[in-house]
């Protein structure tokens, strides 16, 4: 351990001394003279996160600082200050310099991401394995075999037990269990991955059950993505009504199926993924190696240009986790910082975009086409960009984007046309702002105009559009704040 020969410490000690009171006036426990930062973060197993030591007001800045922890199997840290979350508990971090010593207790919480949506269904996988949707339903891609369009309160898969993730998008939805995987809703574009030629035959059948995912794979996650809106003048040649799912395996392979892909078909890289996310119509994930890769998906008619081939996204840093949204994604860093790329126009990037849009149904909104960090100086622990939109004749973008921060705080901005910010208004923020709880929160996820999180004991929360009943309260009443999802069912 580094120390100089006359610490903080010490130098009282010999003042006490020459004033005739000895050292028994000695103060307890180490000196601080470093402030770690962030303070008492939580972070989630499997996640790194790079701590700053800094000097405290009128002491000078170390030349060189060691770094320990007290619990490494629960969080290690590395000669720079980098931890790794390696098991749920938690540990104390001490940063040691010759003018004295700083520290900061680190919790780890096991990942979440137990509720997820991404239009307006909502679905959440209890503490126990059980599958429960709601919202949107009228092609049974909440919970199939019920006839009900709107499911305003949790409603139970029977037909599924022992599930580890669910993913649902606009029209399909799908989850996993540690041995298959399943999906159900429409499949007019293959993206049940059933096998099965979509067509009017098994476009969106109201089915009985959740259908198996043909070829053999085990995922441990499948993320579905599409949308039931076509907009003016659109085709499926534009990539906005192509349907899709694409799902990991344990090793990192990502594979995909849907708008014209009838059976799960692998990335066309050798690059294996830690992460991944899908938007429309596109998907990104992060790399073993930190980058970002995204892949683009066929168009609805199968006649995409080798669409299973991979880029590589160009940042200025290196990632942990990517969300993919309608028209934006947004990224975190080693140290926390969230980044984002894409549409500007409700202030979804949380910064100001200085360029113009050229795709097509975001042609002249303020865009952003390489990624930048938010404003704030926020660090997270999980992102999620939203799918919003407005305008069944025309298309305008209205997305958010939320994160979970390391103190366990929700922050959100953008688009808050619905309340889906949770802070009480109706008010777009180009800058993040802190939802109306008191409450700690380990993730949160966004849809079209709504947002949902669970809270760390494992209740449910969701605010924003409730036209659908996917806030999952009994109601259709919108909400500016966050409302408990009915039921008093505990959540991953």
């Amino acid at each position: 351990m580094i120390r100089s020969p006359l610490s903080t410490r010490a130098g009282i000690c010999l003042l006490g001394l020459l004033v005739g009171l000895g050292c028994n006036h000695e103060p307890s426990g180490p000196d601080v003279s470093l402030q770690v930062s962030p303070a008492a973060p939580t972070i989630l197993t499997g996640m790194t996160l790079q701590l700053d030591a800094l000097p405290v007001s009128g002491i000078a800045t170390p030349q060189s600082i060691e770094w320990s922890s007290s619990a490494p199997t629960i969080v290690d840290v590395d000669a720079t200050g980098r931890l790794t979350a390696k098991a749920v508990g938690s540990a104390t971090i001490r940063a040691t310099a010759s003018s004295g010593i700083g520290e900061t207790v680190v919790t780890v919480a096991e990942s979440g991401g137990s509720i997820r949506t991404k239009y307006k269904t909502t679905c959440g996988v209890t503490a126990g394995g059980d599958l429960y949707c709601w919202g949107q339903n009228d092609v049974g891609q909440a919970v199939p075999g019920n006839a009900v369009a709107t499911l305003l309160s949790p409603t139970k898969i029977t037909s599924l037990s022992a599930v580890t993730s669910v993913s649902p998008a606009a029209l399909h939805s799908c989850a996993t269990t540690a041995s298959a995987s399943f999906c159900w809703g429409c499949n007019r574009h293959g993206e049940l991955g059933n096998g099965v030629t979509a067509g009017t035959t098994d476009g969106c059948t109201l089915r009985s059950a959740p259908v198996a995912v043909v070829g053999g794979q085990t995922f441990v996650r499948i993320e579905a993505s599409g949308s039931d809106v076509t907009p003016e003048n659109a085709t499926c040649s534009d990539a906005y009504c192509g349907a899709s799912s694409c799902g990991i395996v344990s090793s990192g392979q990502v594979y995909c199926w849907g708008a014209g892909i009838f059976t799960p078909a692998a990335l066309n890289t050798s690059v294996r993924f830690t992460s991944m996310s899908m938007g429309l119509p596109t998907g990104c994930g992060v790399g073993t190696d930190k980058n970002i890769y995204c892949w683009a998906l066929p168009t609805g008619n199968g006649a995409a240009i080798n669409p299973l081939s991979v880029v590589t996204v160009a940042a200025p840093e290196t990632f942990q986790t990517v969300s993919v949204g309608r028209t934006h994604n947004c990224a975190i860093d080693k140290r926390g910082a969230a980044w984002c790329l894409g549409t500007n126009a409700a202030g979804e990037l949380g910064a100001p975009a200085s360029e113009t849009c050229i795709r097509r149904f975001t042609v002249g909104y303020p865009c952003r086409s390489q990624p930048d960090t938010i404003v704030g100086g926020y660090r997270f622990q999980s992102i999620s960009a939203g799918g919003g939109f407005a305008g069944t004749t025309g298309y305008i973008p209205m997305s958010h984007t939320c994160g979970v921060a390391v103190s366990q705080e929700i922050f959100c901005w953008g688009s808050n046309a619905a309340g889906q910010l949770g802070n009480g208004s109706q008010t777009n923020s180009q800058s993040p702002v802190k939802i109306s709880s008191a409450l700690k929160f380990k993730s949160v996820t966004t849809g079209a105009l709504h947002t949902c999180a669970v809270s760390v004991d494992g209740a449910a929360y969701c605010w924003g559009d409730n036209s659908a009943g996917q806030l999952g309260n009994g109601t259709t009443v919108n909400s500016s704040v966050p409302v408990p999802v009915t039921g008093g069912l505990i959540f991953r």
